[in-house]
């Protein structure tokens, strides 16, 4: 996948009249010339991107950024369509949650403190 990092495309006007960046750190992570998530130019921050991807492309967006800026903390991603439809099934399935497994979480909060 060809991928490459570009300034954030948000800009702002100075002073001065001139166009210059929002975010002068932020930087959009573009796939096969479509942008699909943003990160920083600073190590150690994540990369929220904007579509779908697998694994796979994850990782290899992941790797890409980190030889690129430095370590990154964790990359975000919304959910696939499997997973939302798997959501909307049991949703519509009118399963109620085990209310006891909460409670039993709920407990040992409690004793932590």
């Amino acid at each position: 996948m060809k991928l490459e990092l570009i300034d954030h495309p948000a800009r702002t006007t100075n002073e001065a009249g001139e166009l210059v960046p929002l975010l002068p750190d932020g930087r959009a992570v573009k796939a096969e010339g479509k942008v699909v998530g943003y990160c920083t130019a600073l190590p150690g921050f994540p990369i929220t991107l904007t579509y779908s991807m697998t694994d796979d492309e994850k990782a290899e967006i992941k790797a890409f950024v980190e030889k690129e800026v430095g370590e990154v903390s964790k990359v975000s991603a919304p959910p696939s369509p499997e997973q939302i439809e798997a959501v909307e099934e049991y949703l519509e399935s009118g399963v109620e949650p085990d209310d006891d497994d909460e409670d039993e979480d709920d407990d040992e909060l409690d004793n932590e403190e």
